[in-house]
């Protein structure tokens, strides 16, 4: 019997780099592949390339790419169209993204069996979504089923996605960091299903950084470096006794020691009481009380659904609590720094517009968080301890009156500067580009200009229309989200 999943001699290039180089491999059915490596490593793009779903601009050259016994290489978008779902399915990283948010999740998991014909009648596909959605132990199937995905934890969108993915009972299933955003026991709930569907007899390509789960899934372990696998090998050979010494980078890196705790003597910056917040009578966070310290940090852990994200927005002012308060003290208080507390979210896709580059994403955010017009940044009122601004573009920068005690300008593309009457105990301006800057009356007690004009308007392009992975995307959410105060990572 031939394998359910055959690829030899993949090669991906974007403007004639290439990103994934020479990657061939098989699996059979009944088998678990893993692929693993840094972020960047070609992955998911070998990933997507299974099943004709590169970008547009990339460069795509395969010898021999076979599904199920259907050769794969020279397929029309038709036909992949005709596949996907059938033979190959896909479980992505991000179900928020991967989801529709105007369709409930009971159609999100019908679909494969409408598009091939399946299932027919409104009846069977009914009782055939509310099946799946118990096979990956959705609570309350008929219920969950008739909800719209922002309704749903991140678990339980994680699972109604590998719902879908097994609608039409495909013989391969790729999927990419299927367990990243899950908690502990949702995880192990996911690994062992996927194994339960491997042993069943599909064929499947496990995408992660998590060698927990590669060792508990896989069969067989490929690690890809550049674009290229430097090493492959049954899992417990590869793990145990790695050859290649990227590998053995890989492994060291995943362990970690415990930060040891030291007493922290400062004032408490935010102090929680007894706040509870419902859904529908539904209790989402019941009585949570604590101080958080300046310099300490705090960790809330708990499985899916258990309410931290509802406290993290509670935190940050986007939800309020019905029951309770929490208290921003002394520096961070709201009335005395508009930059006190911001969010930074498990998913960055979400807080980068996809209209926006780089560059623009990050000074767009800027402007927001200032409460200016969109290509200002208006401080002419304001009275702020500290500003600092990295690697934006503002048309207009004006201090007007502002009582500024430290402002740093880092590697910002700046039209106009303006800075009558603005009085500023030190300013500097570094690697950074201006048309024209005016400082009539402005008084400062240490003003350094000779950065200015050292970032031209080409370097700051350089990063427009980059293709990113999705780890750089999240890499950009905390420079997003920095200011001064602190941050709350969810």
């Amino acid at each position: 019997m031939s394998a359910a999943l055959e690829v030899r001699g993949l090669r991906i290039a974007f403007g004639g780099v290439p990103v994934v180089d020479g990657v061939s491999f098989a699996v059979e059915r009944g088998e678990c592949v893993a692929i693993v490596g840094e972020s960047g490593a070609g992955k998911s793009l070998t990933a997507r390339a299974l099943l004709g779903l590169t970008p547009a601009d990339a460069g795509v050259a395969v010898e021999r790419l076979v599904i199920d016994g259907r050769d794969a290489v020279a397929l029309s978008e038709r036909a992949w169209r005709g596949l996907r779902g059938a033979r190959i399915g896909l479980v992505s990283q991000d179900a928020l993204v991967s989801l529709d948010p105007l369709r409930r999740i009971g159609a999100e998991v019908a679909e494969p069996l409408q598009l091939h014909g399946i299932a027919r009648g409104r009846a069977a596909r009914g009782a055939r979504v509310r099946e799946l959605l118990e096979r990956v132990w959705m609570p309350e199937p008929s219920r969950r089923a008739r909800q719209h995905p922002h309704e749903l934890s991140g678990g339980l969108r994680q699972r109604a996605l590998i719902a879908s993915a097994l609608a039409a009972d495909p013989a391969v299933l790729v999927a990419d960091e299927p367990t990243t955003a899950l908690d502990a026991t949702v995880q192990a709930r996911i690994l062992g299903l996927l194994r339960e569907i491997t042993d069943a007899g599909t064929a499947l390509v496990f995408i992660s950084h998590d060698f927990a789960a590669v060792r508990r899934l896989a069969d067989r372990v490929l690690v890809m470096r550049a674009g290229v696998v430097v090493e492959s090998g049954p899992v417990s050979e590869v793990l145990e006794n790695p050859r290649h010494e990227y590998t053995r980078q890989l492994i060291a890196a995943t362990s970690h020691e415990p930060r040891a705790a030291a007493p922290v003597e400062s004032a408490a910056v935010l102090e929680a009481d007894r706040v509870s917040r419902s859904f529908d009578a539904v209790p989402a966070v019941v009585d949570a009380s604590f101080t958080v310290k300046d310099g300490q940090t705090l960790g809330i852990v708990g499985e899916s659904g258990s309410g931290k994200t509802t406290l993290a927005r509670m935190i940050v002012g986007i939800d309020a609590p019905d029951t309770g308060t929490l208290r921003w003290t002394g520096a961070y208080s709201v009335s005395n720094n508009m930059f006190s507390v911001w969010l930074v979210f498990v998913f960055g896709l979400i807080l980068v517009s996809h209209d926006l580059d780089v560059v623009g994403a990050v000074a767009d955010e800027v402007l927001v968080m200032q409460d200016g017009r969109i290509g200002t940044l208006d401080l002419s009122q304001a009275s702020v301890a500290e500003l600092e601004l990295r690697e934006v573009r503002i048309d207009y920068l004006n201090l007007g009156a502002a009582k500024v005690t430290d402002l740093e300008v880092i590697g910002c593309t700046i039209r106009t500067i303006d800075l009558p009457q603005a009085e500023l105990t030190r300013v500097r301006f570094a690697d950074t580009s201006s048309d024209e800057i005016d400082t009539r009356g402005m008084r400062a007690k240490d003003l350094d200009l000779r950065g200015l004009d050292a970032l031209s308007y080409l370097d700051a392009n350089s990063l427009r229309g980059a293709t990113l992975t999705s780890f750089q995307v999240q890499q950009l959410a905390p420079v997003i989200a920095a200011g001064i105060g602190i941050q709350v990572k969810d």
